[in-house]
């Protein structure tokens, strides 16, 4: 039987053997990012969505306000295929430019890549996390 050296301490000047135990605690937990469970709908928003008639466009504000409580306040929304899973990316383009329409979001489009938005002043009052 061989002896690993490191499996001995020191003690008082005498080797004396240590028995490593592996515990549960010591595997590293995976940390889940914030999941709202509920979020504020603000009256603006409700008011102006009853204007459409479009339902990727009530679905895109869903998504909107659901990042924008989740993120940092001010910060820009990126409306990826991964943001927006199953809307097609005309949709998704039209129903951003109907909520822009509505005072709802600012958009900043880039050519081909994906859309960003930002909340405006009117449709940002009441999304932010109150502790």
């Amino acid at each position: 039987m061989k002896i690993d050296p490191k499996d001995f301490v020191v003690v008082q000047g005498e080797r004396v053997a240590v028995e490593v135990i592996e515990t549960a605690s010591s595997k590293k937990r995976r940390h889940e990012p914030f999941a709202a469970p509920w979020v504020k709908l603000p009256r603006l928003w409700i008011e102006q969505l009853g204007r459409t008639r479009s339902i990727n466009t009530r679905r895109l504000a869903d998504i909107i306000l659901l990042a924008a409580f989740e993120g940092r306040p001010g910060r820009e929304i990126v409306l990826s295929w991964r943001t927006v899973p199953g809307m097609h990316r005309n949709c998704r383009t039209r129903a951003a430019m109907e909520l822009r329409d509505l005072g709802l979001i600012a958009i900043a489009h880039n050519g081909r890549r994906a859309l960003r938005v930002t909340l405006t002043e009117a449709g940002a009052r009441d999304t932010s996390r109150r502790k």
